[in-house]
């Protein structure tokens, strides 16, 4: 995926605090920092569009066989206490239906749902943290899009996404940052306690 560099007001700052408590605590940086990322990451990977799968598929084809004034939606139970939601079929996977669900062995275009949730990642050091998606993970070719071109190459969430709830969406990394800003910075003041603790000024 293209770089987007990302600043959160307040954030360095918080960083900046951390370091002049004592020069030599880059561990605690370091370890705030690894911390700031594995939480943008699980963020990131709640956020992100994923593809529906074959069941969801089938019982749309089956229902819209069917016909009648809803056929094109299909009620989905919450996850994790959450309630359920109505979701509808879109015109890019209904034109695509037959395409996806074909039986033939050597069909590439089956649904593999959660390639971009699976392909997000983390670095961090002492000096820095970013999310991204490798360029050689298996949704390295289409991140930037679903990230960025929203509107553009592509309009609609599609079932799998709806079904996966109202954040699921376009933006999944840097709104999963800026959303978690103020835990970001709870995790920064968390190390700096730690530091002080061990004998900072």
């Amino acid at each position: 995926m293209d770089q987007i560099v990302l600043k959160l007001e307040g954030l360095e700052m918080a960083l900046n605090k951390l370091v002049s408590v004592n020069a030599s605590i880059g561990v605690n940086v370091g370890r705030a920092l690894f911390r700031i990322g594995g939480l943008w990451k699980r963020t990131a990977v709640e956020y992100a569009p994923i593809s529906p799968s074959t069941t969801m598929l089938k019982t749309f084809k089956k229902k819209m066989a069917g016909g009648g004034e809803f056929a094109n939606t299909l009620y989905v139970v919450g996850r994790k206490g959450s309630s359920g939601r109505v979701i509808k079929m879109t015109r890019f996977y209904e034109a695509k239906m037959d395409m996806l669900l074909s039986k033939n062995p050597n069909n590439t275009n089956k649904p593999m749902p959660g390639g971009l949730m699976r392909s997000i990642t983390f670095r961090s050091n002492e000096h820095m943290v970013e999310v991204f998606v490798p360029a050689n993970s298996p949704a390295g070719l289409y991140a930037f899009k679903m990230h960025e071109e929203k509107g553009s190459r592509w309009k609609e969430r599609g079932p799998g996404t709806q079904a996966k709830g109202p954040k699921a969406d376009d933006k999944f990394i840097t709104r999963a940052a800026t959303d978690k800003k103020g835990e970001f910075i709870a995790i920064i003041n968390d190390e700096l306690n730690k530091a002080i603790d061990k004998g900072g000024k």
